[in-house]
């Protein structure tokens, strides 16, 4: 089947995926483990192969112009799920359907037609872009590689692209070392909208900006949301700009999810202890300067390497209990699409 084929009949999966109003993005039981170093030495004495357990059973949905925010400490696996989702890490297991298409089933060459629907903004703005290409090299070369326009066409588009994330036409000509951080990530957002996404992934896009540029990347994103429709995956450990983007939060905690609900529920009746803990600890604007410590999550984060039993928060639970340490819970409907995974559920 030529290119050309692939690009035709997985636009009409799409078509026929839009019409039966399904998810634009539907994750099932995807886990995601990296295989550790195995000698020589260890094969002959038969010890049994470790593995590093990023993401493990994480479902969720995400609709059509739908901001969907994941918060969790450092290490939780949020950035290895993106980048499982789009491929960047083949999944162990599980399932990724895209407008209808499950990603698993399909060609190589099926795939690289598909992956400008699914676009990411990374959280480095300079080590994403290469140093030696100009702007205009950068937009070029992708809108060029995924036949967006004609050659004739593409100095008009980079320059429709630089207006749009608020850059000008002049600036196209520079080497990303000649902008800013703001700059930078705003030249990453043009290059992932330049094919046109139904989905922009950004992995901590502002957490390397100051808090001033952080504002306008956000507000830049919501603009663009507006304009064009597409879908955000807003991923960040910065709970105050979750809440202001997003529509959805997901919480992750050692490689799964333990809470999902709209944002206004999940900020202000949080059912998870480690959900009520993390928001708790979140930096306020409007703290007092009483000289009181905020709450904190009791403990580290278990080893990925070796998981807890049962519920994998129940080590730094303050509510554990004997069927937390022995059986694992599941996510559960607690009423109203507020989903917990927790034997025993704060009240709302």
């Amino acid at each position: 089947m030529s290119e050309q084929a692939v690009i035709e009949n997985t636009a009409q999966q799409t078509d026929a995926a839009q019409t039966n109003d399904q998810p634009l993005l539907e994750v099932t039981d995807l886990c995601k483990k990296f295989p550790l170093k195995y000698s020589v030495f260890d094969a002959i004495l038969r010890k049994k192969r470790k593995y590093l357990t990023a993401v493990e059973g994480v479902s969720f949905t995400l609709h059509e112009g739908e901001t969907m925010g994941l918060v969790g400490e450092s290490g939780c696996g949020k950035s290895t799920l993106a980048r499982a989702i789009i491929n960047l890490y083949k999944p162990t297991s599980g399932k990724v359907v895209f407008v209808g298409v499950d990603f698993s089933q399909l060609t190589k060459k099926e795939l690289r037609a598909r992956c400008k629907d699914i676009q990411m903004v990374f959280q480095d703005p300079y080590s994403s872009l290469n140093p030696r290409m100009t702007v205009y090299q950068v937009l070029r070369d992708e809108l060029l590689h995924h036949k967006m326009c004609t050659k004739d066409e593409v100095k008009g588009r980079v320059k429709e692209l630089m207006e749009l994330v608020g850059l000008s036409e002049d600036q196209a000509g520079r080497l990303p070392s000649a902008f800013s951080g703001g700059q930078r990530q705003r030249i990453g957002i043009a290059r992932a909208l330049a094919v046109e996404p139904k989905l922009i992934i950004a992995d901590e896009p502002v957490s390397a900006l100051d808090v001033s540029i952080q504002a306008q990347i956000i507000n830049l994103l919501c603009d663009l949301q507006d304009k064009l429709g597409v879908s955000i995956m807003f991923i960040s450990h910065d709970l105050r700009v979750v809440r202001y983007i997003s529509d959805r939060v997901a919480v992750m905690y050692l490689g799964s999810l333990v809470e999902t609900a709209d944002t206004d529920t999940l900020y202000e009746h949080p059912l998870h202890p480690y959900s009520k803990v993390l928001l708790a600890a979140a930096p306020s604007m409007a703290e007092d300067r009483t000289g009181e410590k905020k709450a904190a999550v009791l403990g580290e984060l278990p080893s990925p390497i070796n998981l807890p039993s049962g519920c994998r928060f129940h080590p730094r639970c303050p509510y554990a209990d004997d069927i937390c340490k022995n059986e694992s819970p599941e996510l559960h409907d607690a009423g109203n699409s507020h989903f917990v995974a927790c034997h025993h559920p704060l009240t709302a």
